[in-house]
């Protein structure tokens, strides 16, 4: 259930960045809920949940950066690289690398991401 929950979070249904972050979450619970057999998937189960704990780490972050650059859209109703930089974080999640260099760097969000 976990993977099939993990995969909705990435696949381009049009959903909401809380949406995706919702199911990261579910399938982080059903994760940590199944029980793991002894038959040697002990560590690809551990593997898996360290792998959706990152990725919801990442996609906590792209929130905040989200609720950090909404508002300045609102300000800046006709900034055409504002608006693109918002819709791309509402769309889908990224890994750590694409949030870092598609807005943070851009954006000098340094301190968002930091704190």
């Amino acid at each position: 259930m976990a993977l099939v929950v993990f995969f909705l979070a990435f696949e381009r249904f049009p959903l909401s960045l809380s949406q995706r972050i919702e199911y990261l979450t579910l399938a982080v619970g059903n994760a940590k809920s199944h029980p793991v057999s002894a038959g040697g998937k002990h560590e690809s189960a551990i593997s898996f949940l360290t792998d959706l704990e990152e990725k919801l780490e990442v996609s906590q972050v792209q929130l905040e950066i989200f609720h950090t650059l909404s508002p300045r859209l609102q300000s800046q109703p006709s900034d055409p690289d504002l608006r693109e930089k918002v819709e791309l974080l509402e769309r889908g999640l990224f890994n750590i690398t694409e949030v870092r260099v598609l807005i943070v760097m851009r954006e000098h969000l340094w301190l968002t991401v930091v704190t």
